[in-house]
């Protein structure tokens, strides 16, 4: 038998023809923001394509059970806010309808399950939560995480936490004026409008 390694020739990530172009999308904000607070955490020593294809996959497929199981929610597409003038493109996983209205967020992790929202490495999850929430006007957001490895001890195979979160006034226009300052700060919307990002 003979084995030859081989390597893809083409991105995993196709690019979105549905994504707008040179609008600031959010997650370039809170993105940009956490690598920027802890660079060694958000830095990207990884695969970003493989992630992205890996985490897309898990969505879609996700929403198709959900959807199976009388769950009444769809994907709503790329939506664009207003921040003081400034458009901002965000794109929640789902929306939820079934009762009050809810954005969903689907998440694939290699992190523990044992990790809650009040814990440090929920932080950027709730971040984008707040944000979507403020633009959608809708505060609440439930969050599907499946987490690849278990809780890493004793129990070391996918686990799926559900956490249901409802966020005040107060929590959402707090975190979106930090988040605006930091794209103003690192001069994002100008990046974005002359396609640098």
């Amino acid at each position: 038998m003979k084995v030859t390694p081989r390597t893809l020739e083409f991105p995993l990530a196709m690019s979105d023809p549905n994504r707008s172009k040179r609008i600031l999308h959010a997650s370039e904000i809170y993105g940009s923001y956490y690598r920027q607070l802890d660079p060694k955490r958000y830095g990207g020593n990884n695969d970003p394509d493989l992630l992205f294809a890996e985490g897309l996959a898990w969505e879609q497929y996700f929403e198709k059970v959900l959807i199976a199981n009388g769950v009444q929610c769809f994907r709503p597409g790329e939506q664009i806010g207003e921040w003081k003038g400034k458009l901002v493109a965000y794109s929640p996983d789902l929306i939820v309808v079934n009762g009050h209205d809810r954005i969903g967020e689907i998440k694939k992790t290699w992190k523990s399950s044992r990790l809650k929202p009040t814990d440090k490495d929920f932080a950027k999850y709730l971040t984008q939560g707040r944000m979507y929430a403020y633009f959608q006007g809708i505060p609440r957001l439930t969050y599907y995480v499946d987490h690849t490895v278990g809780n890493w001890r004793d129990y070391t195979f996918p686990q799926l936490r559900i956490w249901d979160i409802d966020f005040t006034k107060r929590e959402m226009a707090d975190e979106m004026k930090t988040m605006m300052q930091h794209a103003e700060d690192e001069g994002l919307w100008e990046k974005a409008e002359a396609g640098l990002l």
